[in-house]
């Protein structure tokens, strides 16, 4: 076998761990929110928040799952926020955090279905754009909009929202 056959048998190979495992950090995330709701300055399950996000992003990483890397790195910067104290997690923001790991958690599993050549996610590139969104105003230290995702058939694509880091800008 030539290298690359070698690297792409071990990614199929390996790839099934890692579902298994980004699975166990989802269910764990979701677990640690709600422990949260009861201690929302508890410094050692923000930690383990934290660090659940950025397993999943960085074990996607090496398998190349761009999408959960991106959207988990957006959840990973508002949870370092909240570790750091700049932030206070309230029920609003925890509510957020939970919808990402819904985001995070359908990303992961269709990275375990086979790839098809006409894939078409746009309704959940939209979803992930409008929690993006949220979660940059959050960070921000503004107020997140509580708008629910979109729906199948919004007009609203991922280049449609913008940044909500940037201001507007003409020309």
């Amino acid at each position: 076998m030539k290298p690359m056959d070698l690297d792409l048998q071990f990614v199929a190979d390996a790839l099934p761990a890692f579902l298994s495992e980004a699975r166990e950090q989802i269910a764990s995330i979701e677990q640690l929110l709600l422990q949260l709701e009861d201690a929302p300055d508890d410094r050692e399950l923000l930690d383990a928040l934290f660090r659940c996000a950025h397993t999943v992003k960085g074990s996607a990483g090496i398998f190349g799952l761009d999408a959960v890397v991106a959207f988990t790195h957006h959840v990973e910067s508002l949870l370092d926020r909240l570790r750091a104290g700049a932030l206070q997690l309230t029920p609003a923001l925890s509510t957020l955090l939970l919808q990402c790991n819904d985001q995070i958690r359908a990303l992961v599993d269709a990275a375990g279905q086979p790839a098809s050549g006409d894939a078409d996610d746009t309704d959940g590139d939209a979803a992930r754009a409008a929690l993006v969104a949220r979660l940059q105003a959050a960070g921000a230290g503004r107020d997140a909009p509580a708008a629910p995702a979109p729906q199948a058939g919004d007009a609203a694509a991922p280049e449609a929202i913008p940044d909500a880091a940037s201001p507007w800008q003409i020309g």
